[in-house]
């Protein structure tokens, strides 16, 4: 989940992108802060030393609960690169095939190679946290072979450069696949917080307060109309405007201000893995091999 912070940092990052704009800039990106201005800067604001204008954003920091269900809000899916073939999909006992690694991996990816005789499917599945070549890659799926207690009696693996060997070593004839995909993410909500805060934009003439604010004003609307803005995470920060208003500012009497009142709801999120690989595709049926004979 995006914390509270980065929460900030996004919005003040689609802020800067109406406002930093121009030469010179209605607000110059370091004149858009996070909580308080130093109030020297509002002072010299006033004073005319440093008339150009600035905008802050103030978390009111409290919240209250907007929680509606648990729901899963977005899946990230990344195409795999690893490749590989299979010589055979029939793998007699005693005999011998092979899987050869076509293509290197990036991170995520996993190549998945699945046995199945006449009752039971078993697999192994090499995942990559790095990239791979395909001679490493295929080294991997034999390691990951070789070292499955419940494969060690049905057969072994031997890697030599992108090439695989698979050999039965069981009683029993079996079945063989091979299947290479990416891991992704699910993102899932488990609870949604309202977080109101304001925006205010202080400047030294009513005329710069009159043209900077519509700006401001449309973003919000814009952000409000497309349910709100997204965080690195992929989830959304939802805002709604409430309510603005505009005057001369408490303290700094020869400063004006627009105060603009927004509710941010947040989700509260986990993210888990999810392989894409389910073994080697229970959909695509292995074929049954006359042969194979009853094992278990």
């Amino acid at each position: 989940m995006a914390t509270i912070p980065e929460v900030w940092k996004s919005l003040r990052g689609e802020l800067d992108s109406v406002l930093n704009v121009g030469a010179p800039p209605l607000v110059a990106a370091d004149q858009i802060f996070i909580d308080n201005p130093p109030s020297e800067r509002l002072a010299m604001l006033g004073n005319g030393k440093q008339p150009a204008p600035c905008v802050a954003l103030f978390d009111l920091k409290f919240s209250r609960n907007a929680t509606r269900w648990p729901a899963i809000q977005g899946q990230t899916v990344v195409d795999s690169e690893v490749t590989a073939e299979l010589s055979n999909e029939l793998l007699p006992e005693g005999t011998s095939q092979t899987i050869t690694v076509t293509h290197a991996a990036i991170v995520g990816d996993c190549i998945t190679v699945m046995f199945q005789n006449q009752t039971r499917a078993l697999s192994a599945s090499a995942t990559f946290s790095a990239t791979a070549t395909v001679d490493q890659a295929a080294s991997a799926l034999a390691d990951a072979v070789n070292n499955s207690p419940d494969l060690v009696s049905w057969v072994n693996a031997v890697a030599v450069g992108p090439v695989v060997t698979i050999n039965n070593i069981g009683a029993y004839s079996l079945s063989l696949g091979v299947e290479t995909g990416n891991s992704g993410q699910v993102v899932t909500e488990l609870a949604r917080i309202i977080r109101p805060c304001q925006i205010v934009l202080w400047t030294k003439t009513i005329a710069e307060r009159d043209l900077i604010s519509p700006i401001i004003y449309a973003k919000l609307a814009r952000m409000q109309n497309r349910f709100g803005f997204k965080q690195n995470d992929n989830t959304v920060t939802r805002l709604t405007l409430n309510s603005d208003l505009a005057g001369r500012d408490d303290k700094n009497p020869n400063v004006y201000r627009w105060i603009w009142i927004v509710d941010l709801e947040i989700g509260i999120t986990t993210v888990d893995a999810v392989a894409q690989i389910l073994g080697f595709k229970l959909t695509k049926n292995l074929s049954y091999n006359p042969i194979v004979s009853p094992g278990d």
